[in-house]
């Protein structure tokens, strides 16, 4: 009887004992990510008492692929740590008095420590959205330049992302060179000298460069405090007909927050080329044959940038760029040799381009990564023409001789701001605005004198004065659902108002447009470590004509009259379908429909009896083309990745004038690049 009382008191002590035990019990939770937010996945997370010895572990665990961790402790005073190699250690007392979210973990690379670290594989990250690939230490960069890397991820070739064209950023910043400049910027940059690589297949409408665009992002490694960084690329490009020697060098300096850069890149060129036309008319006694050649003498470009950025503190930072492009004079001769005359024809060119630019960043939530981007940009651009034509009968005798002189000057003060707001993890509205004030002058000199037969000579000289404001605003958002599928939607509208004068004759063109942008994106990703994904892309643009050009030489038109657009055009409209499929990360297929529609509206024109007057569609132009992309991008040997790219255009062009069709063709091509560099590099501090 005193063993059952015994037994049934000390079951309620026991059950009182094990429930406190039990609530005492807390989950404390939390994600670790790089400077960059991408999820850090195996990172060790270990729980130590407060003010004890260090080697007391209570808790510990290692982040997942999302970078999320769990671990369980009693309430009291702790020490969270939380250690990944290449990263600085980071350690953050908390307080456990229940069930604990800690803020998102953000670790910081270890300079240090990444010169030390030998990595086997280039891991590739996959997002919703695209991937990120990790270069730190990567064989893939070893000897390599950015732009050769950029040639081997998935979907990309020559700077475009599955046949779309990409904007380029570095470290946050928009690059603003394009084409060749734009590649050998690149090419200045080591591959080495790259952490991480991100890729957007499809980027919203904040960019109004395409009705889609993709987006590539490369984050250089941090100077350690005080150290320097030189390096200097050439190259040459040379065959029978021409041969063009580059060189580019970069200095990078740090030092308490304020890091510097400089960057020079030139390049020089000749060529020759030599081709035959001839010309069968329907009648078989008229043939015509023209031995056209083609010289390009000496010339030489040269591009700079100086770049500036301050970092404040870990919320704000300020930067400052100044760039120039210059071609400076050079020379084309072309010679036309005919059966009954030859034409002579020397053409002088060069340019000049300055832009300068001042940014402030700041983040306004560190946790969830919302920031706001406030730029104000002034750029200038001068471009110059000389020709001189000389024709000649076979005899010497001058039909005659025409100078021409022309330049143009473009000054253009361009203000944005950008706003991104992460509602949560999994949902974000990115907006922003900006308006563009553009002042345009052209400059026409042109002068011909006839042949001995002729008795008058013909001259003239027009200043033309062009200005352009743009507003536009854009609105973009993004949403995931789970971590396989991602949605966004954007609609981005500008409106432009654009006056013309003609001092010589007095006329005045005033002209308003709007472009409207908008797209959608849907990508689902399959099998997220195997990198098997699909994405479908849907975007309408609206582009308003184009009611003037910069080129000096397009507006000369008879009796001294400028052309700068039908005010009856109609706008251009392009609607474009695009579907992407990537099958084990490294072989990728696109398919892409393109429809677009050029019609100009209604010209007047007298009946054939002069006594009333016919309006009646003049122009109009469509093009329809089907385009397939497949890539793939191989690791065959320890030393050696091939990346290989193809493309097959169909493209049928119909341009009727009445109703009847004057053009169709039919395009299909196919490519791939090679090519051997020389490099060398300084590394100092």
């Amino acid at each position: 009887m005193k063993k059952g009382i015994l037994v049934l008191f000390c079951l309620p002590v026991f059950f009182s004992l094990w429930s406190q035990e039990h609530v005492s019990s807390y989950i404390i939770s939390g994600t670790v990510t790089d400077s960059l937010g991408i999820p850090v996945s195996g990172a060790t997370v270990v729980l130590r008492f407060f003010d004890t010895d260090s080697a007391n572990v209570v808790a510990w665990g290692v982040t997942n692929e999302r970078g999320s961790f769990v671990l369980k402790s009693e309430a009291g005073h702790y020490v969270l740590n939380v250690r990944f190699t290449g990263y600085k250690e980071w350690n953050e007392q908390i307080q456990v008095s229940g069930n604990l979210t800690t803020p998102t973990v953000i670790l910081e690379e270890d300079v240090q420590q990444l010169t030390e670290i030998t990595i086997r594989d280039t891991p590739i990250r996959y997002r919703p959205d695209g991937y990120i690939v990790s270069m730190v230490n990567s064989p893939m960069a070893k000897d390599r330049t950015s732009i050769e890397v950029l040639n081997y991820l998935p979907g990309v070739s020559d700077l475009k992302v599955n046949g779309l064209s990409a904007i380029v950023y570095v470290d946050d910043r928009k690059l603003t060179f394009s084409g060749d400049d734009l590649k050998a910027y690149l090419e200045a940059i080591p591959a080495g000298n790259i952490t991480s690589i991100e890729v957007i297949p499809v980027s919203g409408v904040a960019f109004s460069g395409s009705s889609l665009s993709a987006i590539i992002r490369l984050t250089l490694k941090k100077l350690p405090e005080g150290g320097g960084r030189f390096y200097a690329q050439s190259s040459v490009d040379a065959d029978k007909q021409r041969f063009t020697p580059k060189i580019n060098a970069t200095l990078s300096y740090r030092y308490k927050g304020l890091s510097f850069s400089s960057y020079v890149y030139g390049s020089t060129g000749y060529s020759i080329s030599n081709s035959v036309v001839k010309t069968v008319s329907d009648n078989p006694d008229i043939k015509t044959e023209q031995l056209i050649t083609h010289v390009s003498p000496w010339r030489f470009s040269l591009t700079t940038e100086q770049s500036l950025h301050y970092r404040i503190n870990d919320r704000h930072s300020i930067a400052g760029v100044f760039s120039t492009n210059n071609m400076f004079p050079g020379y084309n001769e072309q010679k036309i040799v005919d059966e009954s005359y030859y034409n002579n024809m020397i053409l002088g060119f060069s340019s000049g381009n300055k832009t300068g630019y001042v940014n402030y960043k700041a983040i306004l939530n560190k946790k969830t990564g919302s920031a706001f981007l406030l730029v104000a940009e002034v750029s200038s651009l001068k471009v110059t023409n000389t020709d001189e034509v000389e024709l000649f009968s076979l005899n010497d005798n001058v039909l005659n001789h025409t100078r021409r002189e022309a330049n143009s000057d473009r000054k253009a003060l361009n203000t944005y701001g950008d706003l991104t707001l992460n509602l949560s993890e999994k949902h974000s509205i990115e907006t922003g605005a900006k308006f563009l004030k553009t002042y345009y002058i052209n400059r026409d000199n042109h002068f011909t004198e006839l042949g001995a037969e002729w008795d008058f000579d013909l001259s003239a000289s027009e200043n033309i004065h062009y200005q352009e404001d743009i507003l536009a605003g854009y609105l973009n958002y993004r949403g995931s659902a789970g971590d396989r599928f991602t949605f966004t939607a954007g609609i981005r509208a500008e409106r432009a108002h654009f006056e013309q004068l003609n001092k010589y004759t007095g006329s005045t063109i005033d002209y308003s447009g709007t472009d409207i942008l908008w797209a959608a994106n849907a990508r689902y990703a399959i099998n997220q470590k195997k990198g098997y994904f699909v994405n479908v892309s849907y975007a309408s643009k609206v582009n308003r004509p184009s009611p003037h050009l910069l080129d000096p030489y397009i507006h000369w038109d008879y009796a001294n009259e400028y052309s700068t657009g039908n005010p009856n055009l109609k706008p251009y409209i392009t609607h474009t379908v695009q579907f992407i499929t990537q099958l084990a990360r490294s072989y990728t297929v696109t398919a892409r429909f393109s429809h677009a529609v050029n019609t100009y509206d209604f010209v007047s024109e007298l009946s054939a009896t002069g006594d009333s007057i016919i309006s009646r569609p003049v122009n109009v132009s469509k093009n329809t083309s089907y385009t397939l992309n497949a890539s793939t991008s191989q690791q065959v040997f320890p030393w050696w990745r091939l990346a290989v790219h193809a493309n097959m255009t169909f493209s049928d062009v119909h341009t009727q004038t009445y109703g009847r069709t004057l053009t169709s063709y039919i395009l299909i091509s196919a490519n791939n690049m090679f090519y051997l560099e020389n490099d060398w590099g300084l590394s100092l501090g």
